[in-house]
């Protein structure tokens, strides 16, 4: 994807949005993309915007939009009945909606790990987790660096180690054959049946997730769930 100028998306360009970009600058920024409008209001409507080079439209239907939801508002764009600043403005809104979310979980991440560092708590990771975050650091390497946050991942992992405060379990085989059975059970991915496996052989009664089947999953399965996701 783009960056919101139309050009390769990089930090040097500006033209991305960050987490913690003030709600003014995230504005700014989603106002001054490069547009598929016509020059005035007049001539927009009558012969409409091109939706095919308008990074607002292009961002919606990538990240926010349902396909009818994108058909609705590319055809109404192409007609002149929606404006480029309409546009804009629900990129926007859709934008702050998403990243109000992201900070709410990024807020109960950041609790947990405080309270890991100061021995209130004891964190339980899988292997196959560690590996699933670094490749899902890889899969947006257009926008970080998945070197520089791996690790930062795997500096913060065992300062806890250290601390006594983290545990990070193998993949061992009854692990394998108890998420197998979660699979069979729940009908879900084998990577989830995997986590939940993994609290059961540590005999834990609490489990952390932003993934909202798996958090159903959980509770079925009689955890106390913490959501880190909105």
């Amino acid at each position: 994807m783009p960056g919101l100028d139309g050009e390769k998306m990089s930090k040097s360009r500006n033209n991305c949005i960050f987490l913690f970009e003030s709600e003014k600058e995230i504005k700014r920024k989603i106002m001054s993309a490069f547009s598929g409008g016509q020059a005035s209001i007049e001539e927009h409507r009558r012969l409409g915007g091109n939706p095919h080079v308008d990074m607002a439209f292009l961002y919606l239907k990538s990240y926010f939009l349902t396909k009818k939801e994108s058909e609705d508002v590319s055809e109404r764009y192409s007609s002149g009945a929606m404006l480029s600043g309409e546009m804009k403005n629900m990129l926007f809104e859709k934008v702050i909606e998403r990243i109000n979310k992201l900070k709410e979980a990024y807020e109960k991440v950041d609790e947990l790990y405080k309270n890991a560092e100061m021995g209130n708590v004891r964190l339980y990771f899988s292997i196959w987790n560690l590996g699933e975050t670094v490749g899902v650091f890889d899969k947006h390497r257009k926008t970080t660096d998945p070197k520089l946050s791996t690790q930062l991942l795997l500096s913060e992992s065992m300062k806890l180690l250290v601390a006594g405060s983290l545990s990070i379990l193998d993949v061992s085989s009854d692990i394998i054959t108890h998420s197998i059975d979660l699979v069979l059970k729940h009908h879900i991915y084998i990577a989830d049946a995997l986590q939940i496996a993994t609290a059961r052989k540590i005999q834990t009664g609490r489990f952390a997730t932003a993934d909202k089947l798996l958090s159903e999953i959980a509770e079925k399965e009689g955890f106390k769930v913490i959501k880190l996701k909105g």
